[in-house]
């Protein structure tokens, strides 16, 4: 099969009705704590996890601008910070009144508290 055939396939699928694409909804680029909360408490194709993932590195982004670590990097992963936000924001009526960012940035700053665990090794 030629490049082209196969560059013309893939568009094909990636337009036909059924795909993952079309079965997510349409999550805007900025949204609430209540909005992360409703997000990660039903089935998502992994939006709350990586949603989550990008905050906290961007966090870790923005800490290594500003010279400064106000959070450390753990044994943890995608999933498990998702599940964590959750519980937080399922616990923290108040976490949902904040932005989404804000919200996750809440709920994880005591797993990754730089005093609550030890950095991964090679990492400071």
């Amino acid at each position: 099969m030629s490049r082209t055939s196969l560059l013309l396939t893939a568009t094909f699928l990636a337009a036909a009705p059924g795909n993952a694409a079309e079965r997510t909804r349409e999550i805007p680029a900025f949204f609430s704590g209540n909005q992360l909360f409703e997000i990660c408490s039903n089935p998502n194709y992994g939006q709350c996890s990586m949603y989550v993932a990008g905050v906290i590195d961007g966090i870790f982004l923005a800490d290594g601008e500003g010279g400064k670590q106000s959070l450390c990097r753990g044994e943890i992963t995608n999933q498990g910070a998702a599940e964590l936000v959750l519980h937080k924001l399922s616990d923290d009526e108040a976490l949902r009144s904040l932005s989404a960012a804000a919200a996750v940035r809440a709920a994880i700053a005591d797993r990754l508290s730089c005093q609550a665990s030890p950095p991964l090794a090679g990492q400071s």
